[in-house]
């Protein structure tokens, strides 16, 4: 199959371009040359700005079976595609499009953002607006070919957001660990591995339509996913927990300082439906492998820790709070 990419040498387009090329697909990648141009030797490059004047003239003449998009954020993105050029157009889009995502088990029927002439499309404000509005103009385009994936978190390696990695190298690290909100919370996340493999498995197969793609359901909890971590990394740790409103109180930032953490009204961010991906041919490794897997791939990729973390005076201040409330309480029911 001759499959064009749109990016291909970052995240979840290198992972895919690794399939592809594993399985003897003939890849054309479609870029700035300016993320890893050194990978994938021997791969037909096309150097080009998909937001320049010349983008659609380079692809002129030119056919595909298929074409992965993995960086198109707005409605023009989208316009400027040859609609002559593919059989098969994949958007890679995000569950970020939904709202009031409050409720939880959301599928792929769930009320979108709507774009609003006010908004900008390429502020990271309106980004789930953006997207959802590339959705709408891939599927007038390509109606009866158009697939479009819709991840929550996506992890794994090469993955520069690092929000996976806060949690592996913090146990790793040792010694008692704060941990988010309420330990059967669930949480939601995919292996890019997966991703990729899927989407390939889409263009073989000439899937089509909308579709959530999420690993694990609702059986993956905090405290399920962090006794995993600490038995793949093998350290001793002790997770000591705090609740939502006590993070809050104290300004943790959900997300960026404690990665995979949500305040409960956003619960429905790690509790989507992805039963349709999972019946057309989603397949979800273990996630012993998924950890394993990215914490081999940090330890050679040797990054700082991320700014956004929680740091570790931080973390001890608060864990010093709640062993000093415990004392107390534990003074009081001596007392009774």
């Amino acid at each position: 199959m001759k499959i064009l990419v749109i990016g291909g040498t970052k995240f979840v387009g290198r992972h895919f371009v690794e399939a592809a090329l594993d399985e003897g697909h003939e890849i054309t990648l479609l870029n700035r040359q300016q993320t890893n141009p050194q990978l994938f030797p021997g791969v037909e490059r096309i150097k080009a700005d998909r937001r320049s004047a010349t983008f659609q003239q380079v692809l002129k003449d030119r056919k595909w079976d298929a074409v992965v998009d993995t960086c198109a954020y707005n409605a023009e993105d989208v316009q400027l595609i040859p609609k002559k050029s593919f059989s098969h157009y994949t958007l890679i889009s995000t569950i970020s499009v939904y709202a009031n995502m409050e409720a939880g088990n959301i599928n792929e029927n769930h009320q979108v953002i709507e774009l609003l002439p006010q908004h900008c499309q390429t502020s990271p404000e309106y980004y789930g607006a953006s997207k959802a509005e590339a959705e709408k103009i891939a599927n007038e385009a390509f109606p009866e070919s158009s697939f479009i994936v819709r991840p929550g978190l996506i992890v794994g390696a090469y993955d520069q957001t690092r929000r996976f990695i806060y949690w592996l190298r913090r146990i790793n690290h040792g010694g008692k660990i704060l941990a988010p909100g309420k330990p059967e919370r669930p949480i939601q996340f995919i292996d890019c591995r997966d991703l990729a493999e899927w989407i390939l498995f889409a263009l073989k197969n000439h899937l089509t339509g909308t579709y959530n793609a999420v690993g694990h359901g609702q059986e993956l909890t905090m405290q399920k996913f962090l006794d995993k971590c600490k038995q793949v990394i093998n350290n001793n740790v002790e997770f000591i927990w705090l609740s939502d409103k006590s993070l809050l109180d104290n300004k943790i930032t959900p997300w960026s300082e404690m990665p995979l953490w949500l305040p409960e009204s956003d619960n429905g961010f790690l509790s989507i439906d992805a039963s349709k991906a999972l019946a057309n041919g989603l397949k979800i490794r273990n996630l012993e492998s998924t950890i394993h897997d990215t914490w081999l791939w940090d330890k050679t990729d040797n990054q700082p820790d991320s700014d956004l973390w929680l740091t570790r005076k931080k973390e001890q201040e608060l864990l010093t709070g709640v062993e000093l409330w415990q004392e107390y309480m534990d003074q009081i029911e001596c007392c009774d």
